[in-house]
């Protein structure tokens, strides 16, 4: 187990590096495509791509096609969409850092929700810090939040949404299904979502 450290630690970098360059990458898009039109491209794109990685059909329980719609609307078509359209008020550093309180929110949801015991004194000490300093990147050397409320209100609101996400994949994770045909249902039901919005169709699964 210790030998496997050092690998878990740079697989756990390698998201928060990539996911640090989307906030840069998505404003740079909403110049020609709406927040609506990238979220849908961006899907489908790894939807095919999570294929190619696992050919393969895997049955699930129908009971839990519930629980796949819903981590696909928190997880990906809330989640995402709310970020993208809060990029277009704010900063990229703004919603980088507000939504960075994702873990904040998906342990008290954890804990309300499936009984998980995260909350104690210093994780509030962390929480209040953590909004302390969500509040004076935002405020951004004014003295008050009027500049971007709207966008930092809306990161979030993307940010409580992963909460509920992490805690319906918990619910998920317990069944052992594969996890990237788990993760390609859940893009697939975040597609279809984002195309009933917008009067797009996709393929079936």
């Amino acid at each position: 187990m210790e030998n496997k450290k050092p690998l878990g630690y740079l697989f756990a970098s390698l998201p928060i590096f990539f996911w640090g360059i989307t906030f840069v990458c998505t404003k740079t898009l909403l110049n020609d495509f709406s927040a609506l039109e990238i979220l849908f491209i961006r899907f489908i794109a790894a939807y095919i791509g999570l294929w190619i990685l696992r050919p393969k059909w895997e049955k699930i329980e129908m009971k839990d096609n519930l629980l796949f719609a819903l981590a696909g609307l928190s997880g990906v078509v809330i989640y995402q969409f709310t970020e993208n359209i809060a990029i277009n008020y704010t900063t990229a550093s703004n919603v980088s850092v507000i939504v960075s309180t994702c873990p904040l929110f998906t342990a008290i949801i954890s804990q309300l929700f499936l009984k998980e015991k995260h909350i104690n004194f210093w994780f509030i000490i962390g929480f209040i810090v953590c909004i302390l300093g969500i509040t004076l990147v935002s405020l951004n050397g004014h003295s008050n939040l009027s500049i971007n409320p709207k966008g930092d209100l809306l990161a979030l609101l993307s940010a409580i949404s992963w909460g509920f996400y992490s805690m319906i994949v918990s619910l998920l994770n317990k069944k052992n299904y594969d996890s990237i045909c788990s993760t390609r249902r859940i893009f697939f039901c975040s597609d279809f979502n984002a195309s009933s919005s917008s009067g797009w169709s996709t393929g079936s699964i």
